[in-house]
């Protein structure tokens, strides 16, 4: 099962050591990269969608221009093949991403 995107935030956010900034600032944090987040998983999920697909995501999007994440998922669900595994895999690959420009900006090699 795929982790609840919040958790995942919480759980990135606990690897790179920020969870112990002001409350504030961390909601904050946290908010811009569940919207960071929510992009990238968007641009690969319609990546990985054929001609048919894509024109089910355009009438899904037309008929709710903000869908929630369970009608989201549902849709990449039934449309990707694989479709946990890739979403796992890409979820990973942008904590890693994240992780790395942060050591970056500290000056710690990855």
């Amino acid at each position: 099962m795929v982790k609840d995107l919040q958790q995942f935030i919480k759980d990135v956010i606990k690897k790179v050591g920020m969870q112990n900034l002001p409350k504030k600032f961390l909601d904050e944090y946290e908010d811009k990269l569940t919207i960071e987040t929510q992009r990238r998983i968007g641009i690969l999920m319609v990546k990985e969608l054929d001609e048919s697909g894509i024109k089910e995501f355009d009438k899904l999007i037309q008929k709710n221009l903000n869908p929630d994440q369970k009608i989201l998922l549902n849709f990449f669900n039934s449309y990707i093949p694989d479709f946990k595994q890739k979403l796992e895999k890409g979820l990973e690959e942008f904590a890693q991403e994240f992780i790395n420009e942060l050591k970056a900006i500290k000056g710690i090699k990855p």
